[in-house]
Formats: structure tokens, C-alpha cells, sequence
């Protein structure tokens, strides 16, 4: 075991134990949040790198550190094991394998590492030259259009053309980069990415996830603010770290981890106090709610997950069968989503025709494999892709929160749930990937409230004022 691994370090303050790792999940109190310029930290980013690791972003709970094995085990005194997960492959040989206790004299200000490992990228290396963006393909079956059938289906037509887009609202993307698509450069759309701890390659998004998402978010809110935080690998944690700091009033995320039931680990609860923390600052925080999983941390009541709903060439409402629908084992009476954007049907949610960037992992894999498995197309480099899935709903809904927050900007958390959970069209048919039942009432196990009506919750915002 050669490779490097980026772990979170639990530091103490005043010689206590800064996060209780053992008890905070279940706590109605957060506990204080890390300042730079506290003493514990003085000095401890360069004892860091005097140790060989590089130091990524500090708070609000924890400290990112990468470095290899070796140093892990040599200067902490670490033992780790390979178990293949759908986290990640490397966890510390422990009862929690999330979880490294250290009581060591030599790192007094220390109380133990957290492996946070989210799964949800596989960074590889494409050809990037000479990448061209070729005609949008014809395909023989039904599909949507980005942005216009978006901004129909979700009511939003009405909203834009009374000059509501999200304008000037501050909105992060947490994802896998962002390529400059003629789909955002024709609208004068550029942008800016920010290079989270060991990400590379700003101007590539080698997956082609993030650009799929940003399309999602801008089709709802075309002159937001939109900035992508680009995660390095599966480590999307420090990237969401990244963008708390940069203090925006959204944060769109893709990622987790799948959690069916208990035990808690020490990652899921470092997870949860950070994303908590985020939401007592103000800022919305958005999750996609999973395509056939149980992710954290979605379940969490203080998060707005994102399921999704299918509308038929007909017209016709019913539950996304690809998207996630079920109530959590983590929390009594917490069902997962929320409410709804537009997401395609089983096995593959082929649904959307999406920007993506030429030869990208998903251009590439959706082309190769036939309708409805895959886009059909076989052109693994135009740039395009037939997708859908709760990334890009979730991305449609952070878009009209965007919306509601240029109308107003005090909107917090709680609120913002509210509004759209009320003013959702609820959705009387079909079932979520785990086969539970749309229906009434609400909030239903496939759908929570509905699909997100964006006149509707703006007449409702309104009423606010």
C-alpha cells in the first residue's frame, strides 16, 4: 500500500477533546467551531508539513491532511487495512474503521484522525486535446432539453420572463469540474473554479459530472453567481470545507456515503456537525438523495434532499423510479427526498440531454451502451449526454432556491424547506428505486412532497415580504 490518503484531524482545544466523536451525532448542541488563530493551531499546519503531509483547509471542526501510508504510520503510528466499500478501499484497522484515537505526546493538540472517503469520483486521465463539442445527437426516444423543458416542467417559464434567475445570488457547486460547453459560453456563462485540496487541472472536468450539474443549476437560475468548488478524487469533504469558508448563500452537493443503519462512525459524525454548522451560518445546503442508495449525509433532517419525478411524453406526473425514495433507519420518521426535480426512469435514468465535456467519463460510458442503459449515441467525445438522476435534479432545485433567495435573501435552512415542501405538486403514482409508493398523503415515501412548482414558491415568498 503505496498510495496517499487524505484523512481529517480532530484537534484539541484547551486540552479537551474538541468534538466528542463518540457522543456529538445525537447532540443538540454544536460545539464551537475552529478559528484559525486559536493556540492549538498555532504552528501545527507547518509541523504538519515538516511530518510530509500536505495541509488543506482548516475548520470548521477539522484539519485536512494528505500524505502517504507510510507517513500515516510512522509519525501517528496508524495501522490500516483494505476493505473494498463503496466509500472507499483504505480505513484504519479499528473498531471504527473511520476512526484513528491518538494520545500521543508528541501531538498533544491531536485527538484522533477521520478517514471521510465519499466514493463518488473516479479521476482518471482523458485526452484534453484538442476537445471540440460536436452537433447535439438526434436520438429515436422521448427526452428533455436543457434548459427549456426544464424551466416548463418546473413552472418557471412565467418566472424568468418576470426577470427572476437567481441574479447575483452567491451559489457553490461541489463536484468534479467544470468545462467552458458552448451550452454556457453561447449565454455568456463562465464559472470560476476553485482548486480544492489536491485537485488539479481547473479548466477539465474529467469526469464530466460537475458540468452536468452547473447546466441543471443554470437552467433554473441562468444569472446566479454559480462558482465549483472541484473535489480531488473521492475525497469531496475537503472540497465542501472549502466552499462553508467561502461563505456563499447556497451549497449544491452530489456527494455521500452510503449508510443503511447503525452504527454511527466518527466520519458520518464529523460530516454531520460540518454540514450542521454550514446551515446555522445561513447557507442553504442542497444534497442530492441518491439513485437507488442510502446516502449520508442526506438523511439528516437538517439537509434538503432531492428525489425525483418523471413527467411523460403525455404530460402524465409519477414517481422517478431511478431516484431514491424511502424513510431512514437513522432517523425516526426522516423521509428522504424532500420533494423533487426532474429525474429520468429505471434501469439508467436516460432522460435529459445534457452538456458534459468531450470524452469525459460519462460522455464516454453513456455513449458506448444502448438506450435505455445508456444514451445510445455512440459518439464517446461530442460532448453530449442523454442523463438524468437525483445530481441533476437536485442542481434544479438548488436553481430555484436561487430564485427564492434573490427575492429574499434571508431565507434560511428551515424556511427554504418550508416553502418548496408546501408549494410542491404532489405526485400520485408510481414508486422510488426501492419500490416504496408515491400518493397521498404527503410526504410520500417516493417523492416527500412533490415536484418543486417555481411560480408557486415564489407566490409564496412573496407573501413573505
Amino acid at each position: 500500500m503505496t498510495e496517499e490518503l487524505t484523512a481529517e484531524v480532530i484537534v484539541k482545544l484547551d486540552g479537551k477533546d474538541h468534538l466528542k466523536l463518540t457522543t456529538q451525532f445525537d447532540s443538540d448542541e454544536l460545539p464551537k467551531p475552529l478559528s484559525a488563530s486559536h493556540p492549538s493551531l498555532t504552528g501545527l499546519r507547518d509541523k504538519f508539513t515538516k511530518s510530509g503531509f500536505s495541509v488543506g483547509p482548516i475548520g470548521p471542526y477539522s484539519v485536512t491532511i494528505t500524505g502517504p501510508l507510510s507517513t500515516y504510520k510512522a509519525v501517528f503510528d496508524a495501522r490500516f487495512e483494505e476493505k473494498e466499500t463503496s466509500a472507499g478501499r483504505i480505513w484504519f484497522q479499528s473498531d471504527d474503521p473511520s476512526l484513528h484515537c491518538l494520545d500521543n505526546p508528541q501531538w498533544p493538540e491531536i485527538g484522533g484522525l477521520v478517514i471521510v472517503a465519499t466514493g463518488d469520483a473516479d479521476i482518471c486521465k482523458v485526452n484534453a486535446t484538442g476537445l471540440s463539442v460536436g452537433p447535439k445527437p438526434k436520438v429515436p426516444y422521448y427526452y428533455l432539453n436543457a434548459p427549456g423543458d426544464l424551466v416548463q416542467h418546473l413552472n418557471a417559464s412565467q418566472v424568468h420572463a418576470e426577470g427572476l434567475d437567481g441574479r447575483d445570488v452567491d451559489l457553490i457547486v461541489v463536484d468534479t469540474g467544470w468545462w467552458a460547453h458552448p451550452w454556457f459560453t453561447v449565454r455568456g456563462i463562465m464559472p470560476e473554479v476553485i482548486l480544492a485540496h489536491g485537485a488539479k487541472n481547473p479548466a477539465l472536468d474529467e469526469v464530466g459530472h460537475g458540468t452536468m450539474v452547473c447546466a441543471s443549476v443554470l437552467s433554473l437560475a441562468p444569472k446566479a453567481n454559480v462558482r465549483l468548488v472541484k473535489q480531488a478524487d473521492d475525497t469531496a469533504f475537503p472540497a465542501f470545507k472549502q466552499a462553508i469558508a467561502l461563505k456563499p448563500q447556497i451549497i449544491q452537493n452530489t456527494w455521500g456515503r452510503i449508510v443503511e443503519k447503525r452504527p454511527i462512525y466518527a466520519s458520518e459524525k464529523l460530516v454531520a456537525c460540518t454540514v450542521r454548522q454550514a446551515v446555522e451560518q445561513g447557507i442553504i445546503v442542497v444534497f442530492a438523495g441518491g439513485n437507488g442508495k442510502k446516502l449520508f449525509p442526506q438523511q439528516m433532517p437538517e439537509v434538503i434532499a432531492i428525489g425525483g419525478a418523471y413527467v411523460a411524453q403525455s404530460g402524465a406526473l409519477s414517481a422517478a423510479s431511478y431516484a431514491s425514495g424511502y424513510e431512514s433507519a437513522l432517523f425516526p420518521n426522516r423521509i428522504v427526498p424532500d420533494f423533487c426535480g426532474l429525474v429520468g426512469l429505471r434501469p439508467d435514468g436516460i432522460y435529459i440531454m445534457m452538456p458534459t465535456m468531450p470524452g469525459s467519463i460519462i460522455d464516454r460510458s453513456f455513449a458506448e451502451k444502448p438506450y435505455p442503459y445508456g444514451d445510445g449515441t455512440d459518439k464517446p467525445a461530442d460532448g453530449w449526454v442523454v442523463i438524468s438522476g437525483t445530481s441533476s435534479g437536485s442542481g434544479q432545485v438548488s436553481g430555484l432556491a436561487a430564485i427564492l433567495k434573490q427575492i429574499r435573501g434571508d431565507l434560511k435552512q428551515a424556511q427554504m424547506r418550508n416553502i418548496l415542501a408546501q408549494t410542491a405538486q404532489p405526485i400520485l403514482s408510481g414508486v422510488s428505486s426501492e419500490g416504496n409508493p408515491a400518493g397521498l398523503p404527503t410526504p410520500n415515501l417516493a417523492t416527500g412532497y412533490g415536484i418543486v412548482d417555481s411560480r408557486r414558491a415564489i407566490a409564496a415568498v412573496k407573501e413573505l415580504t
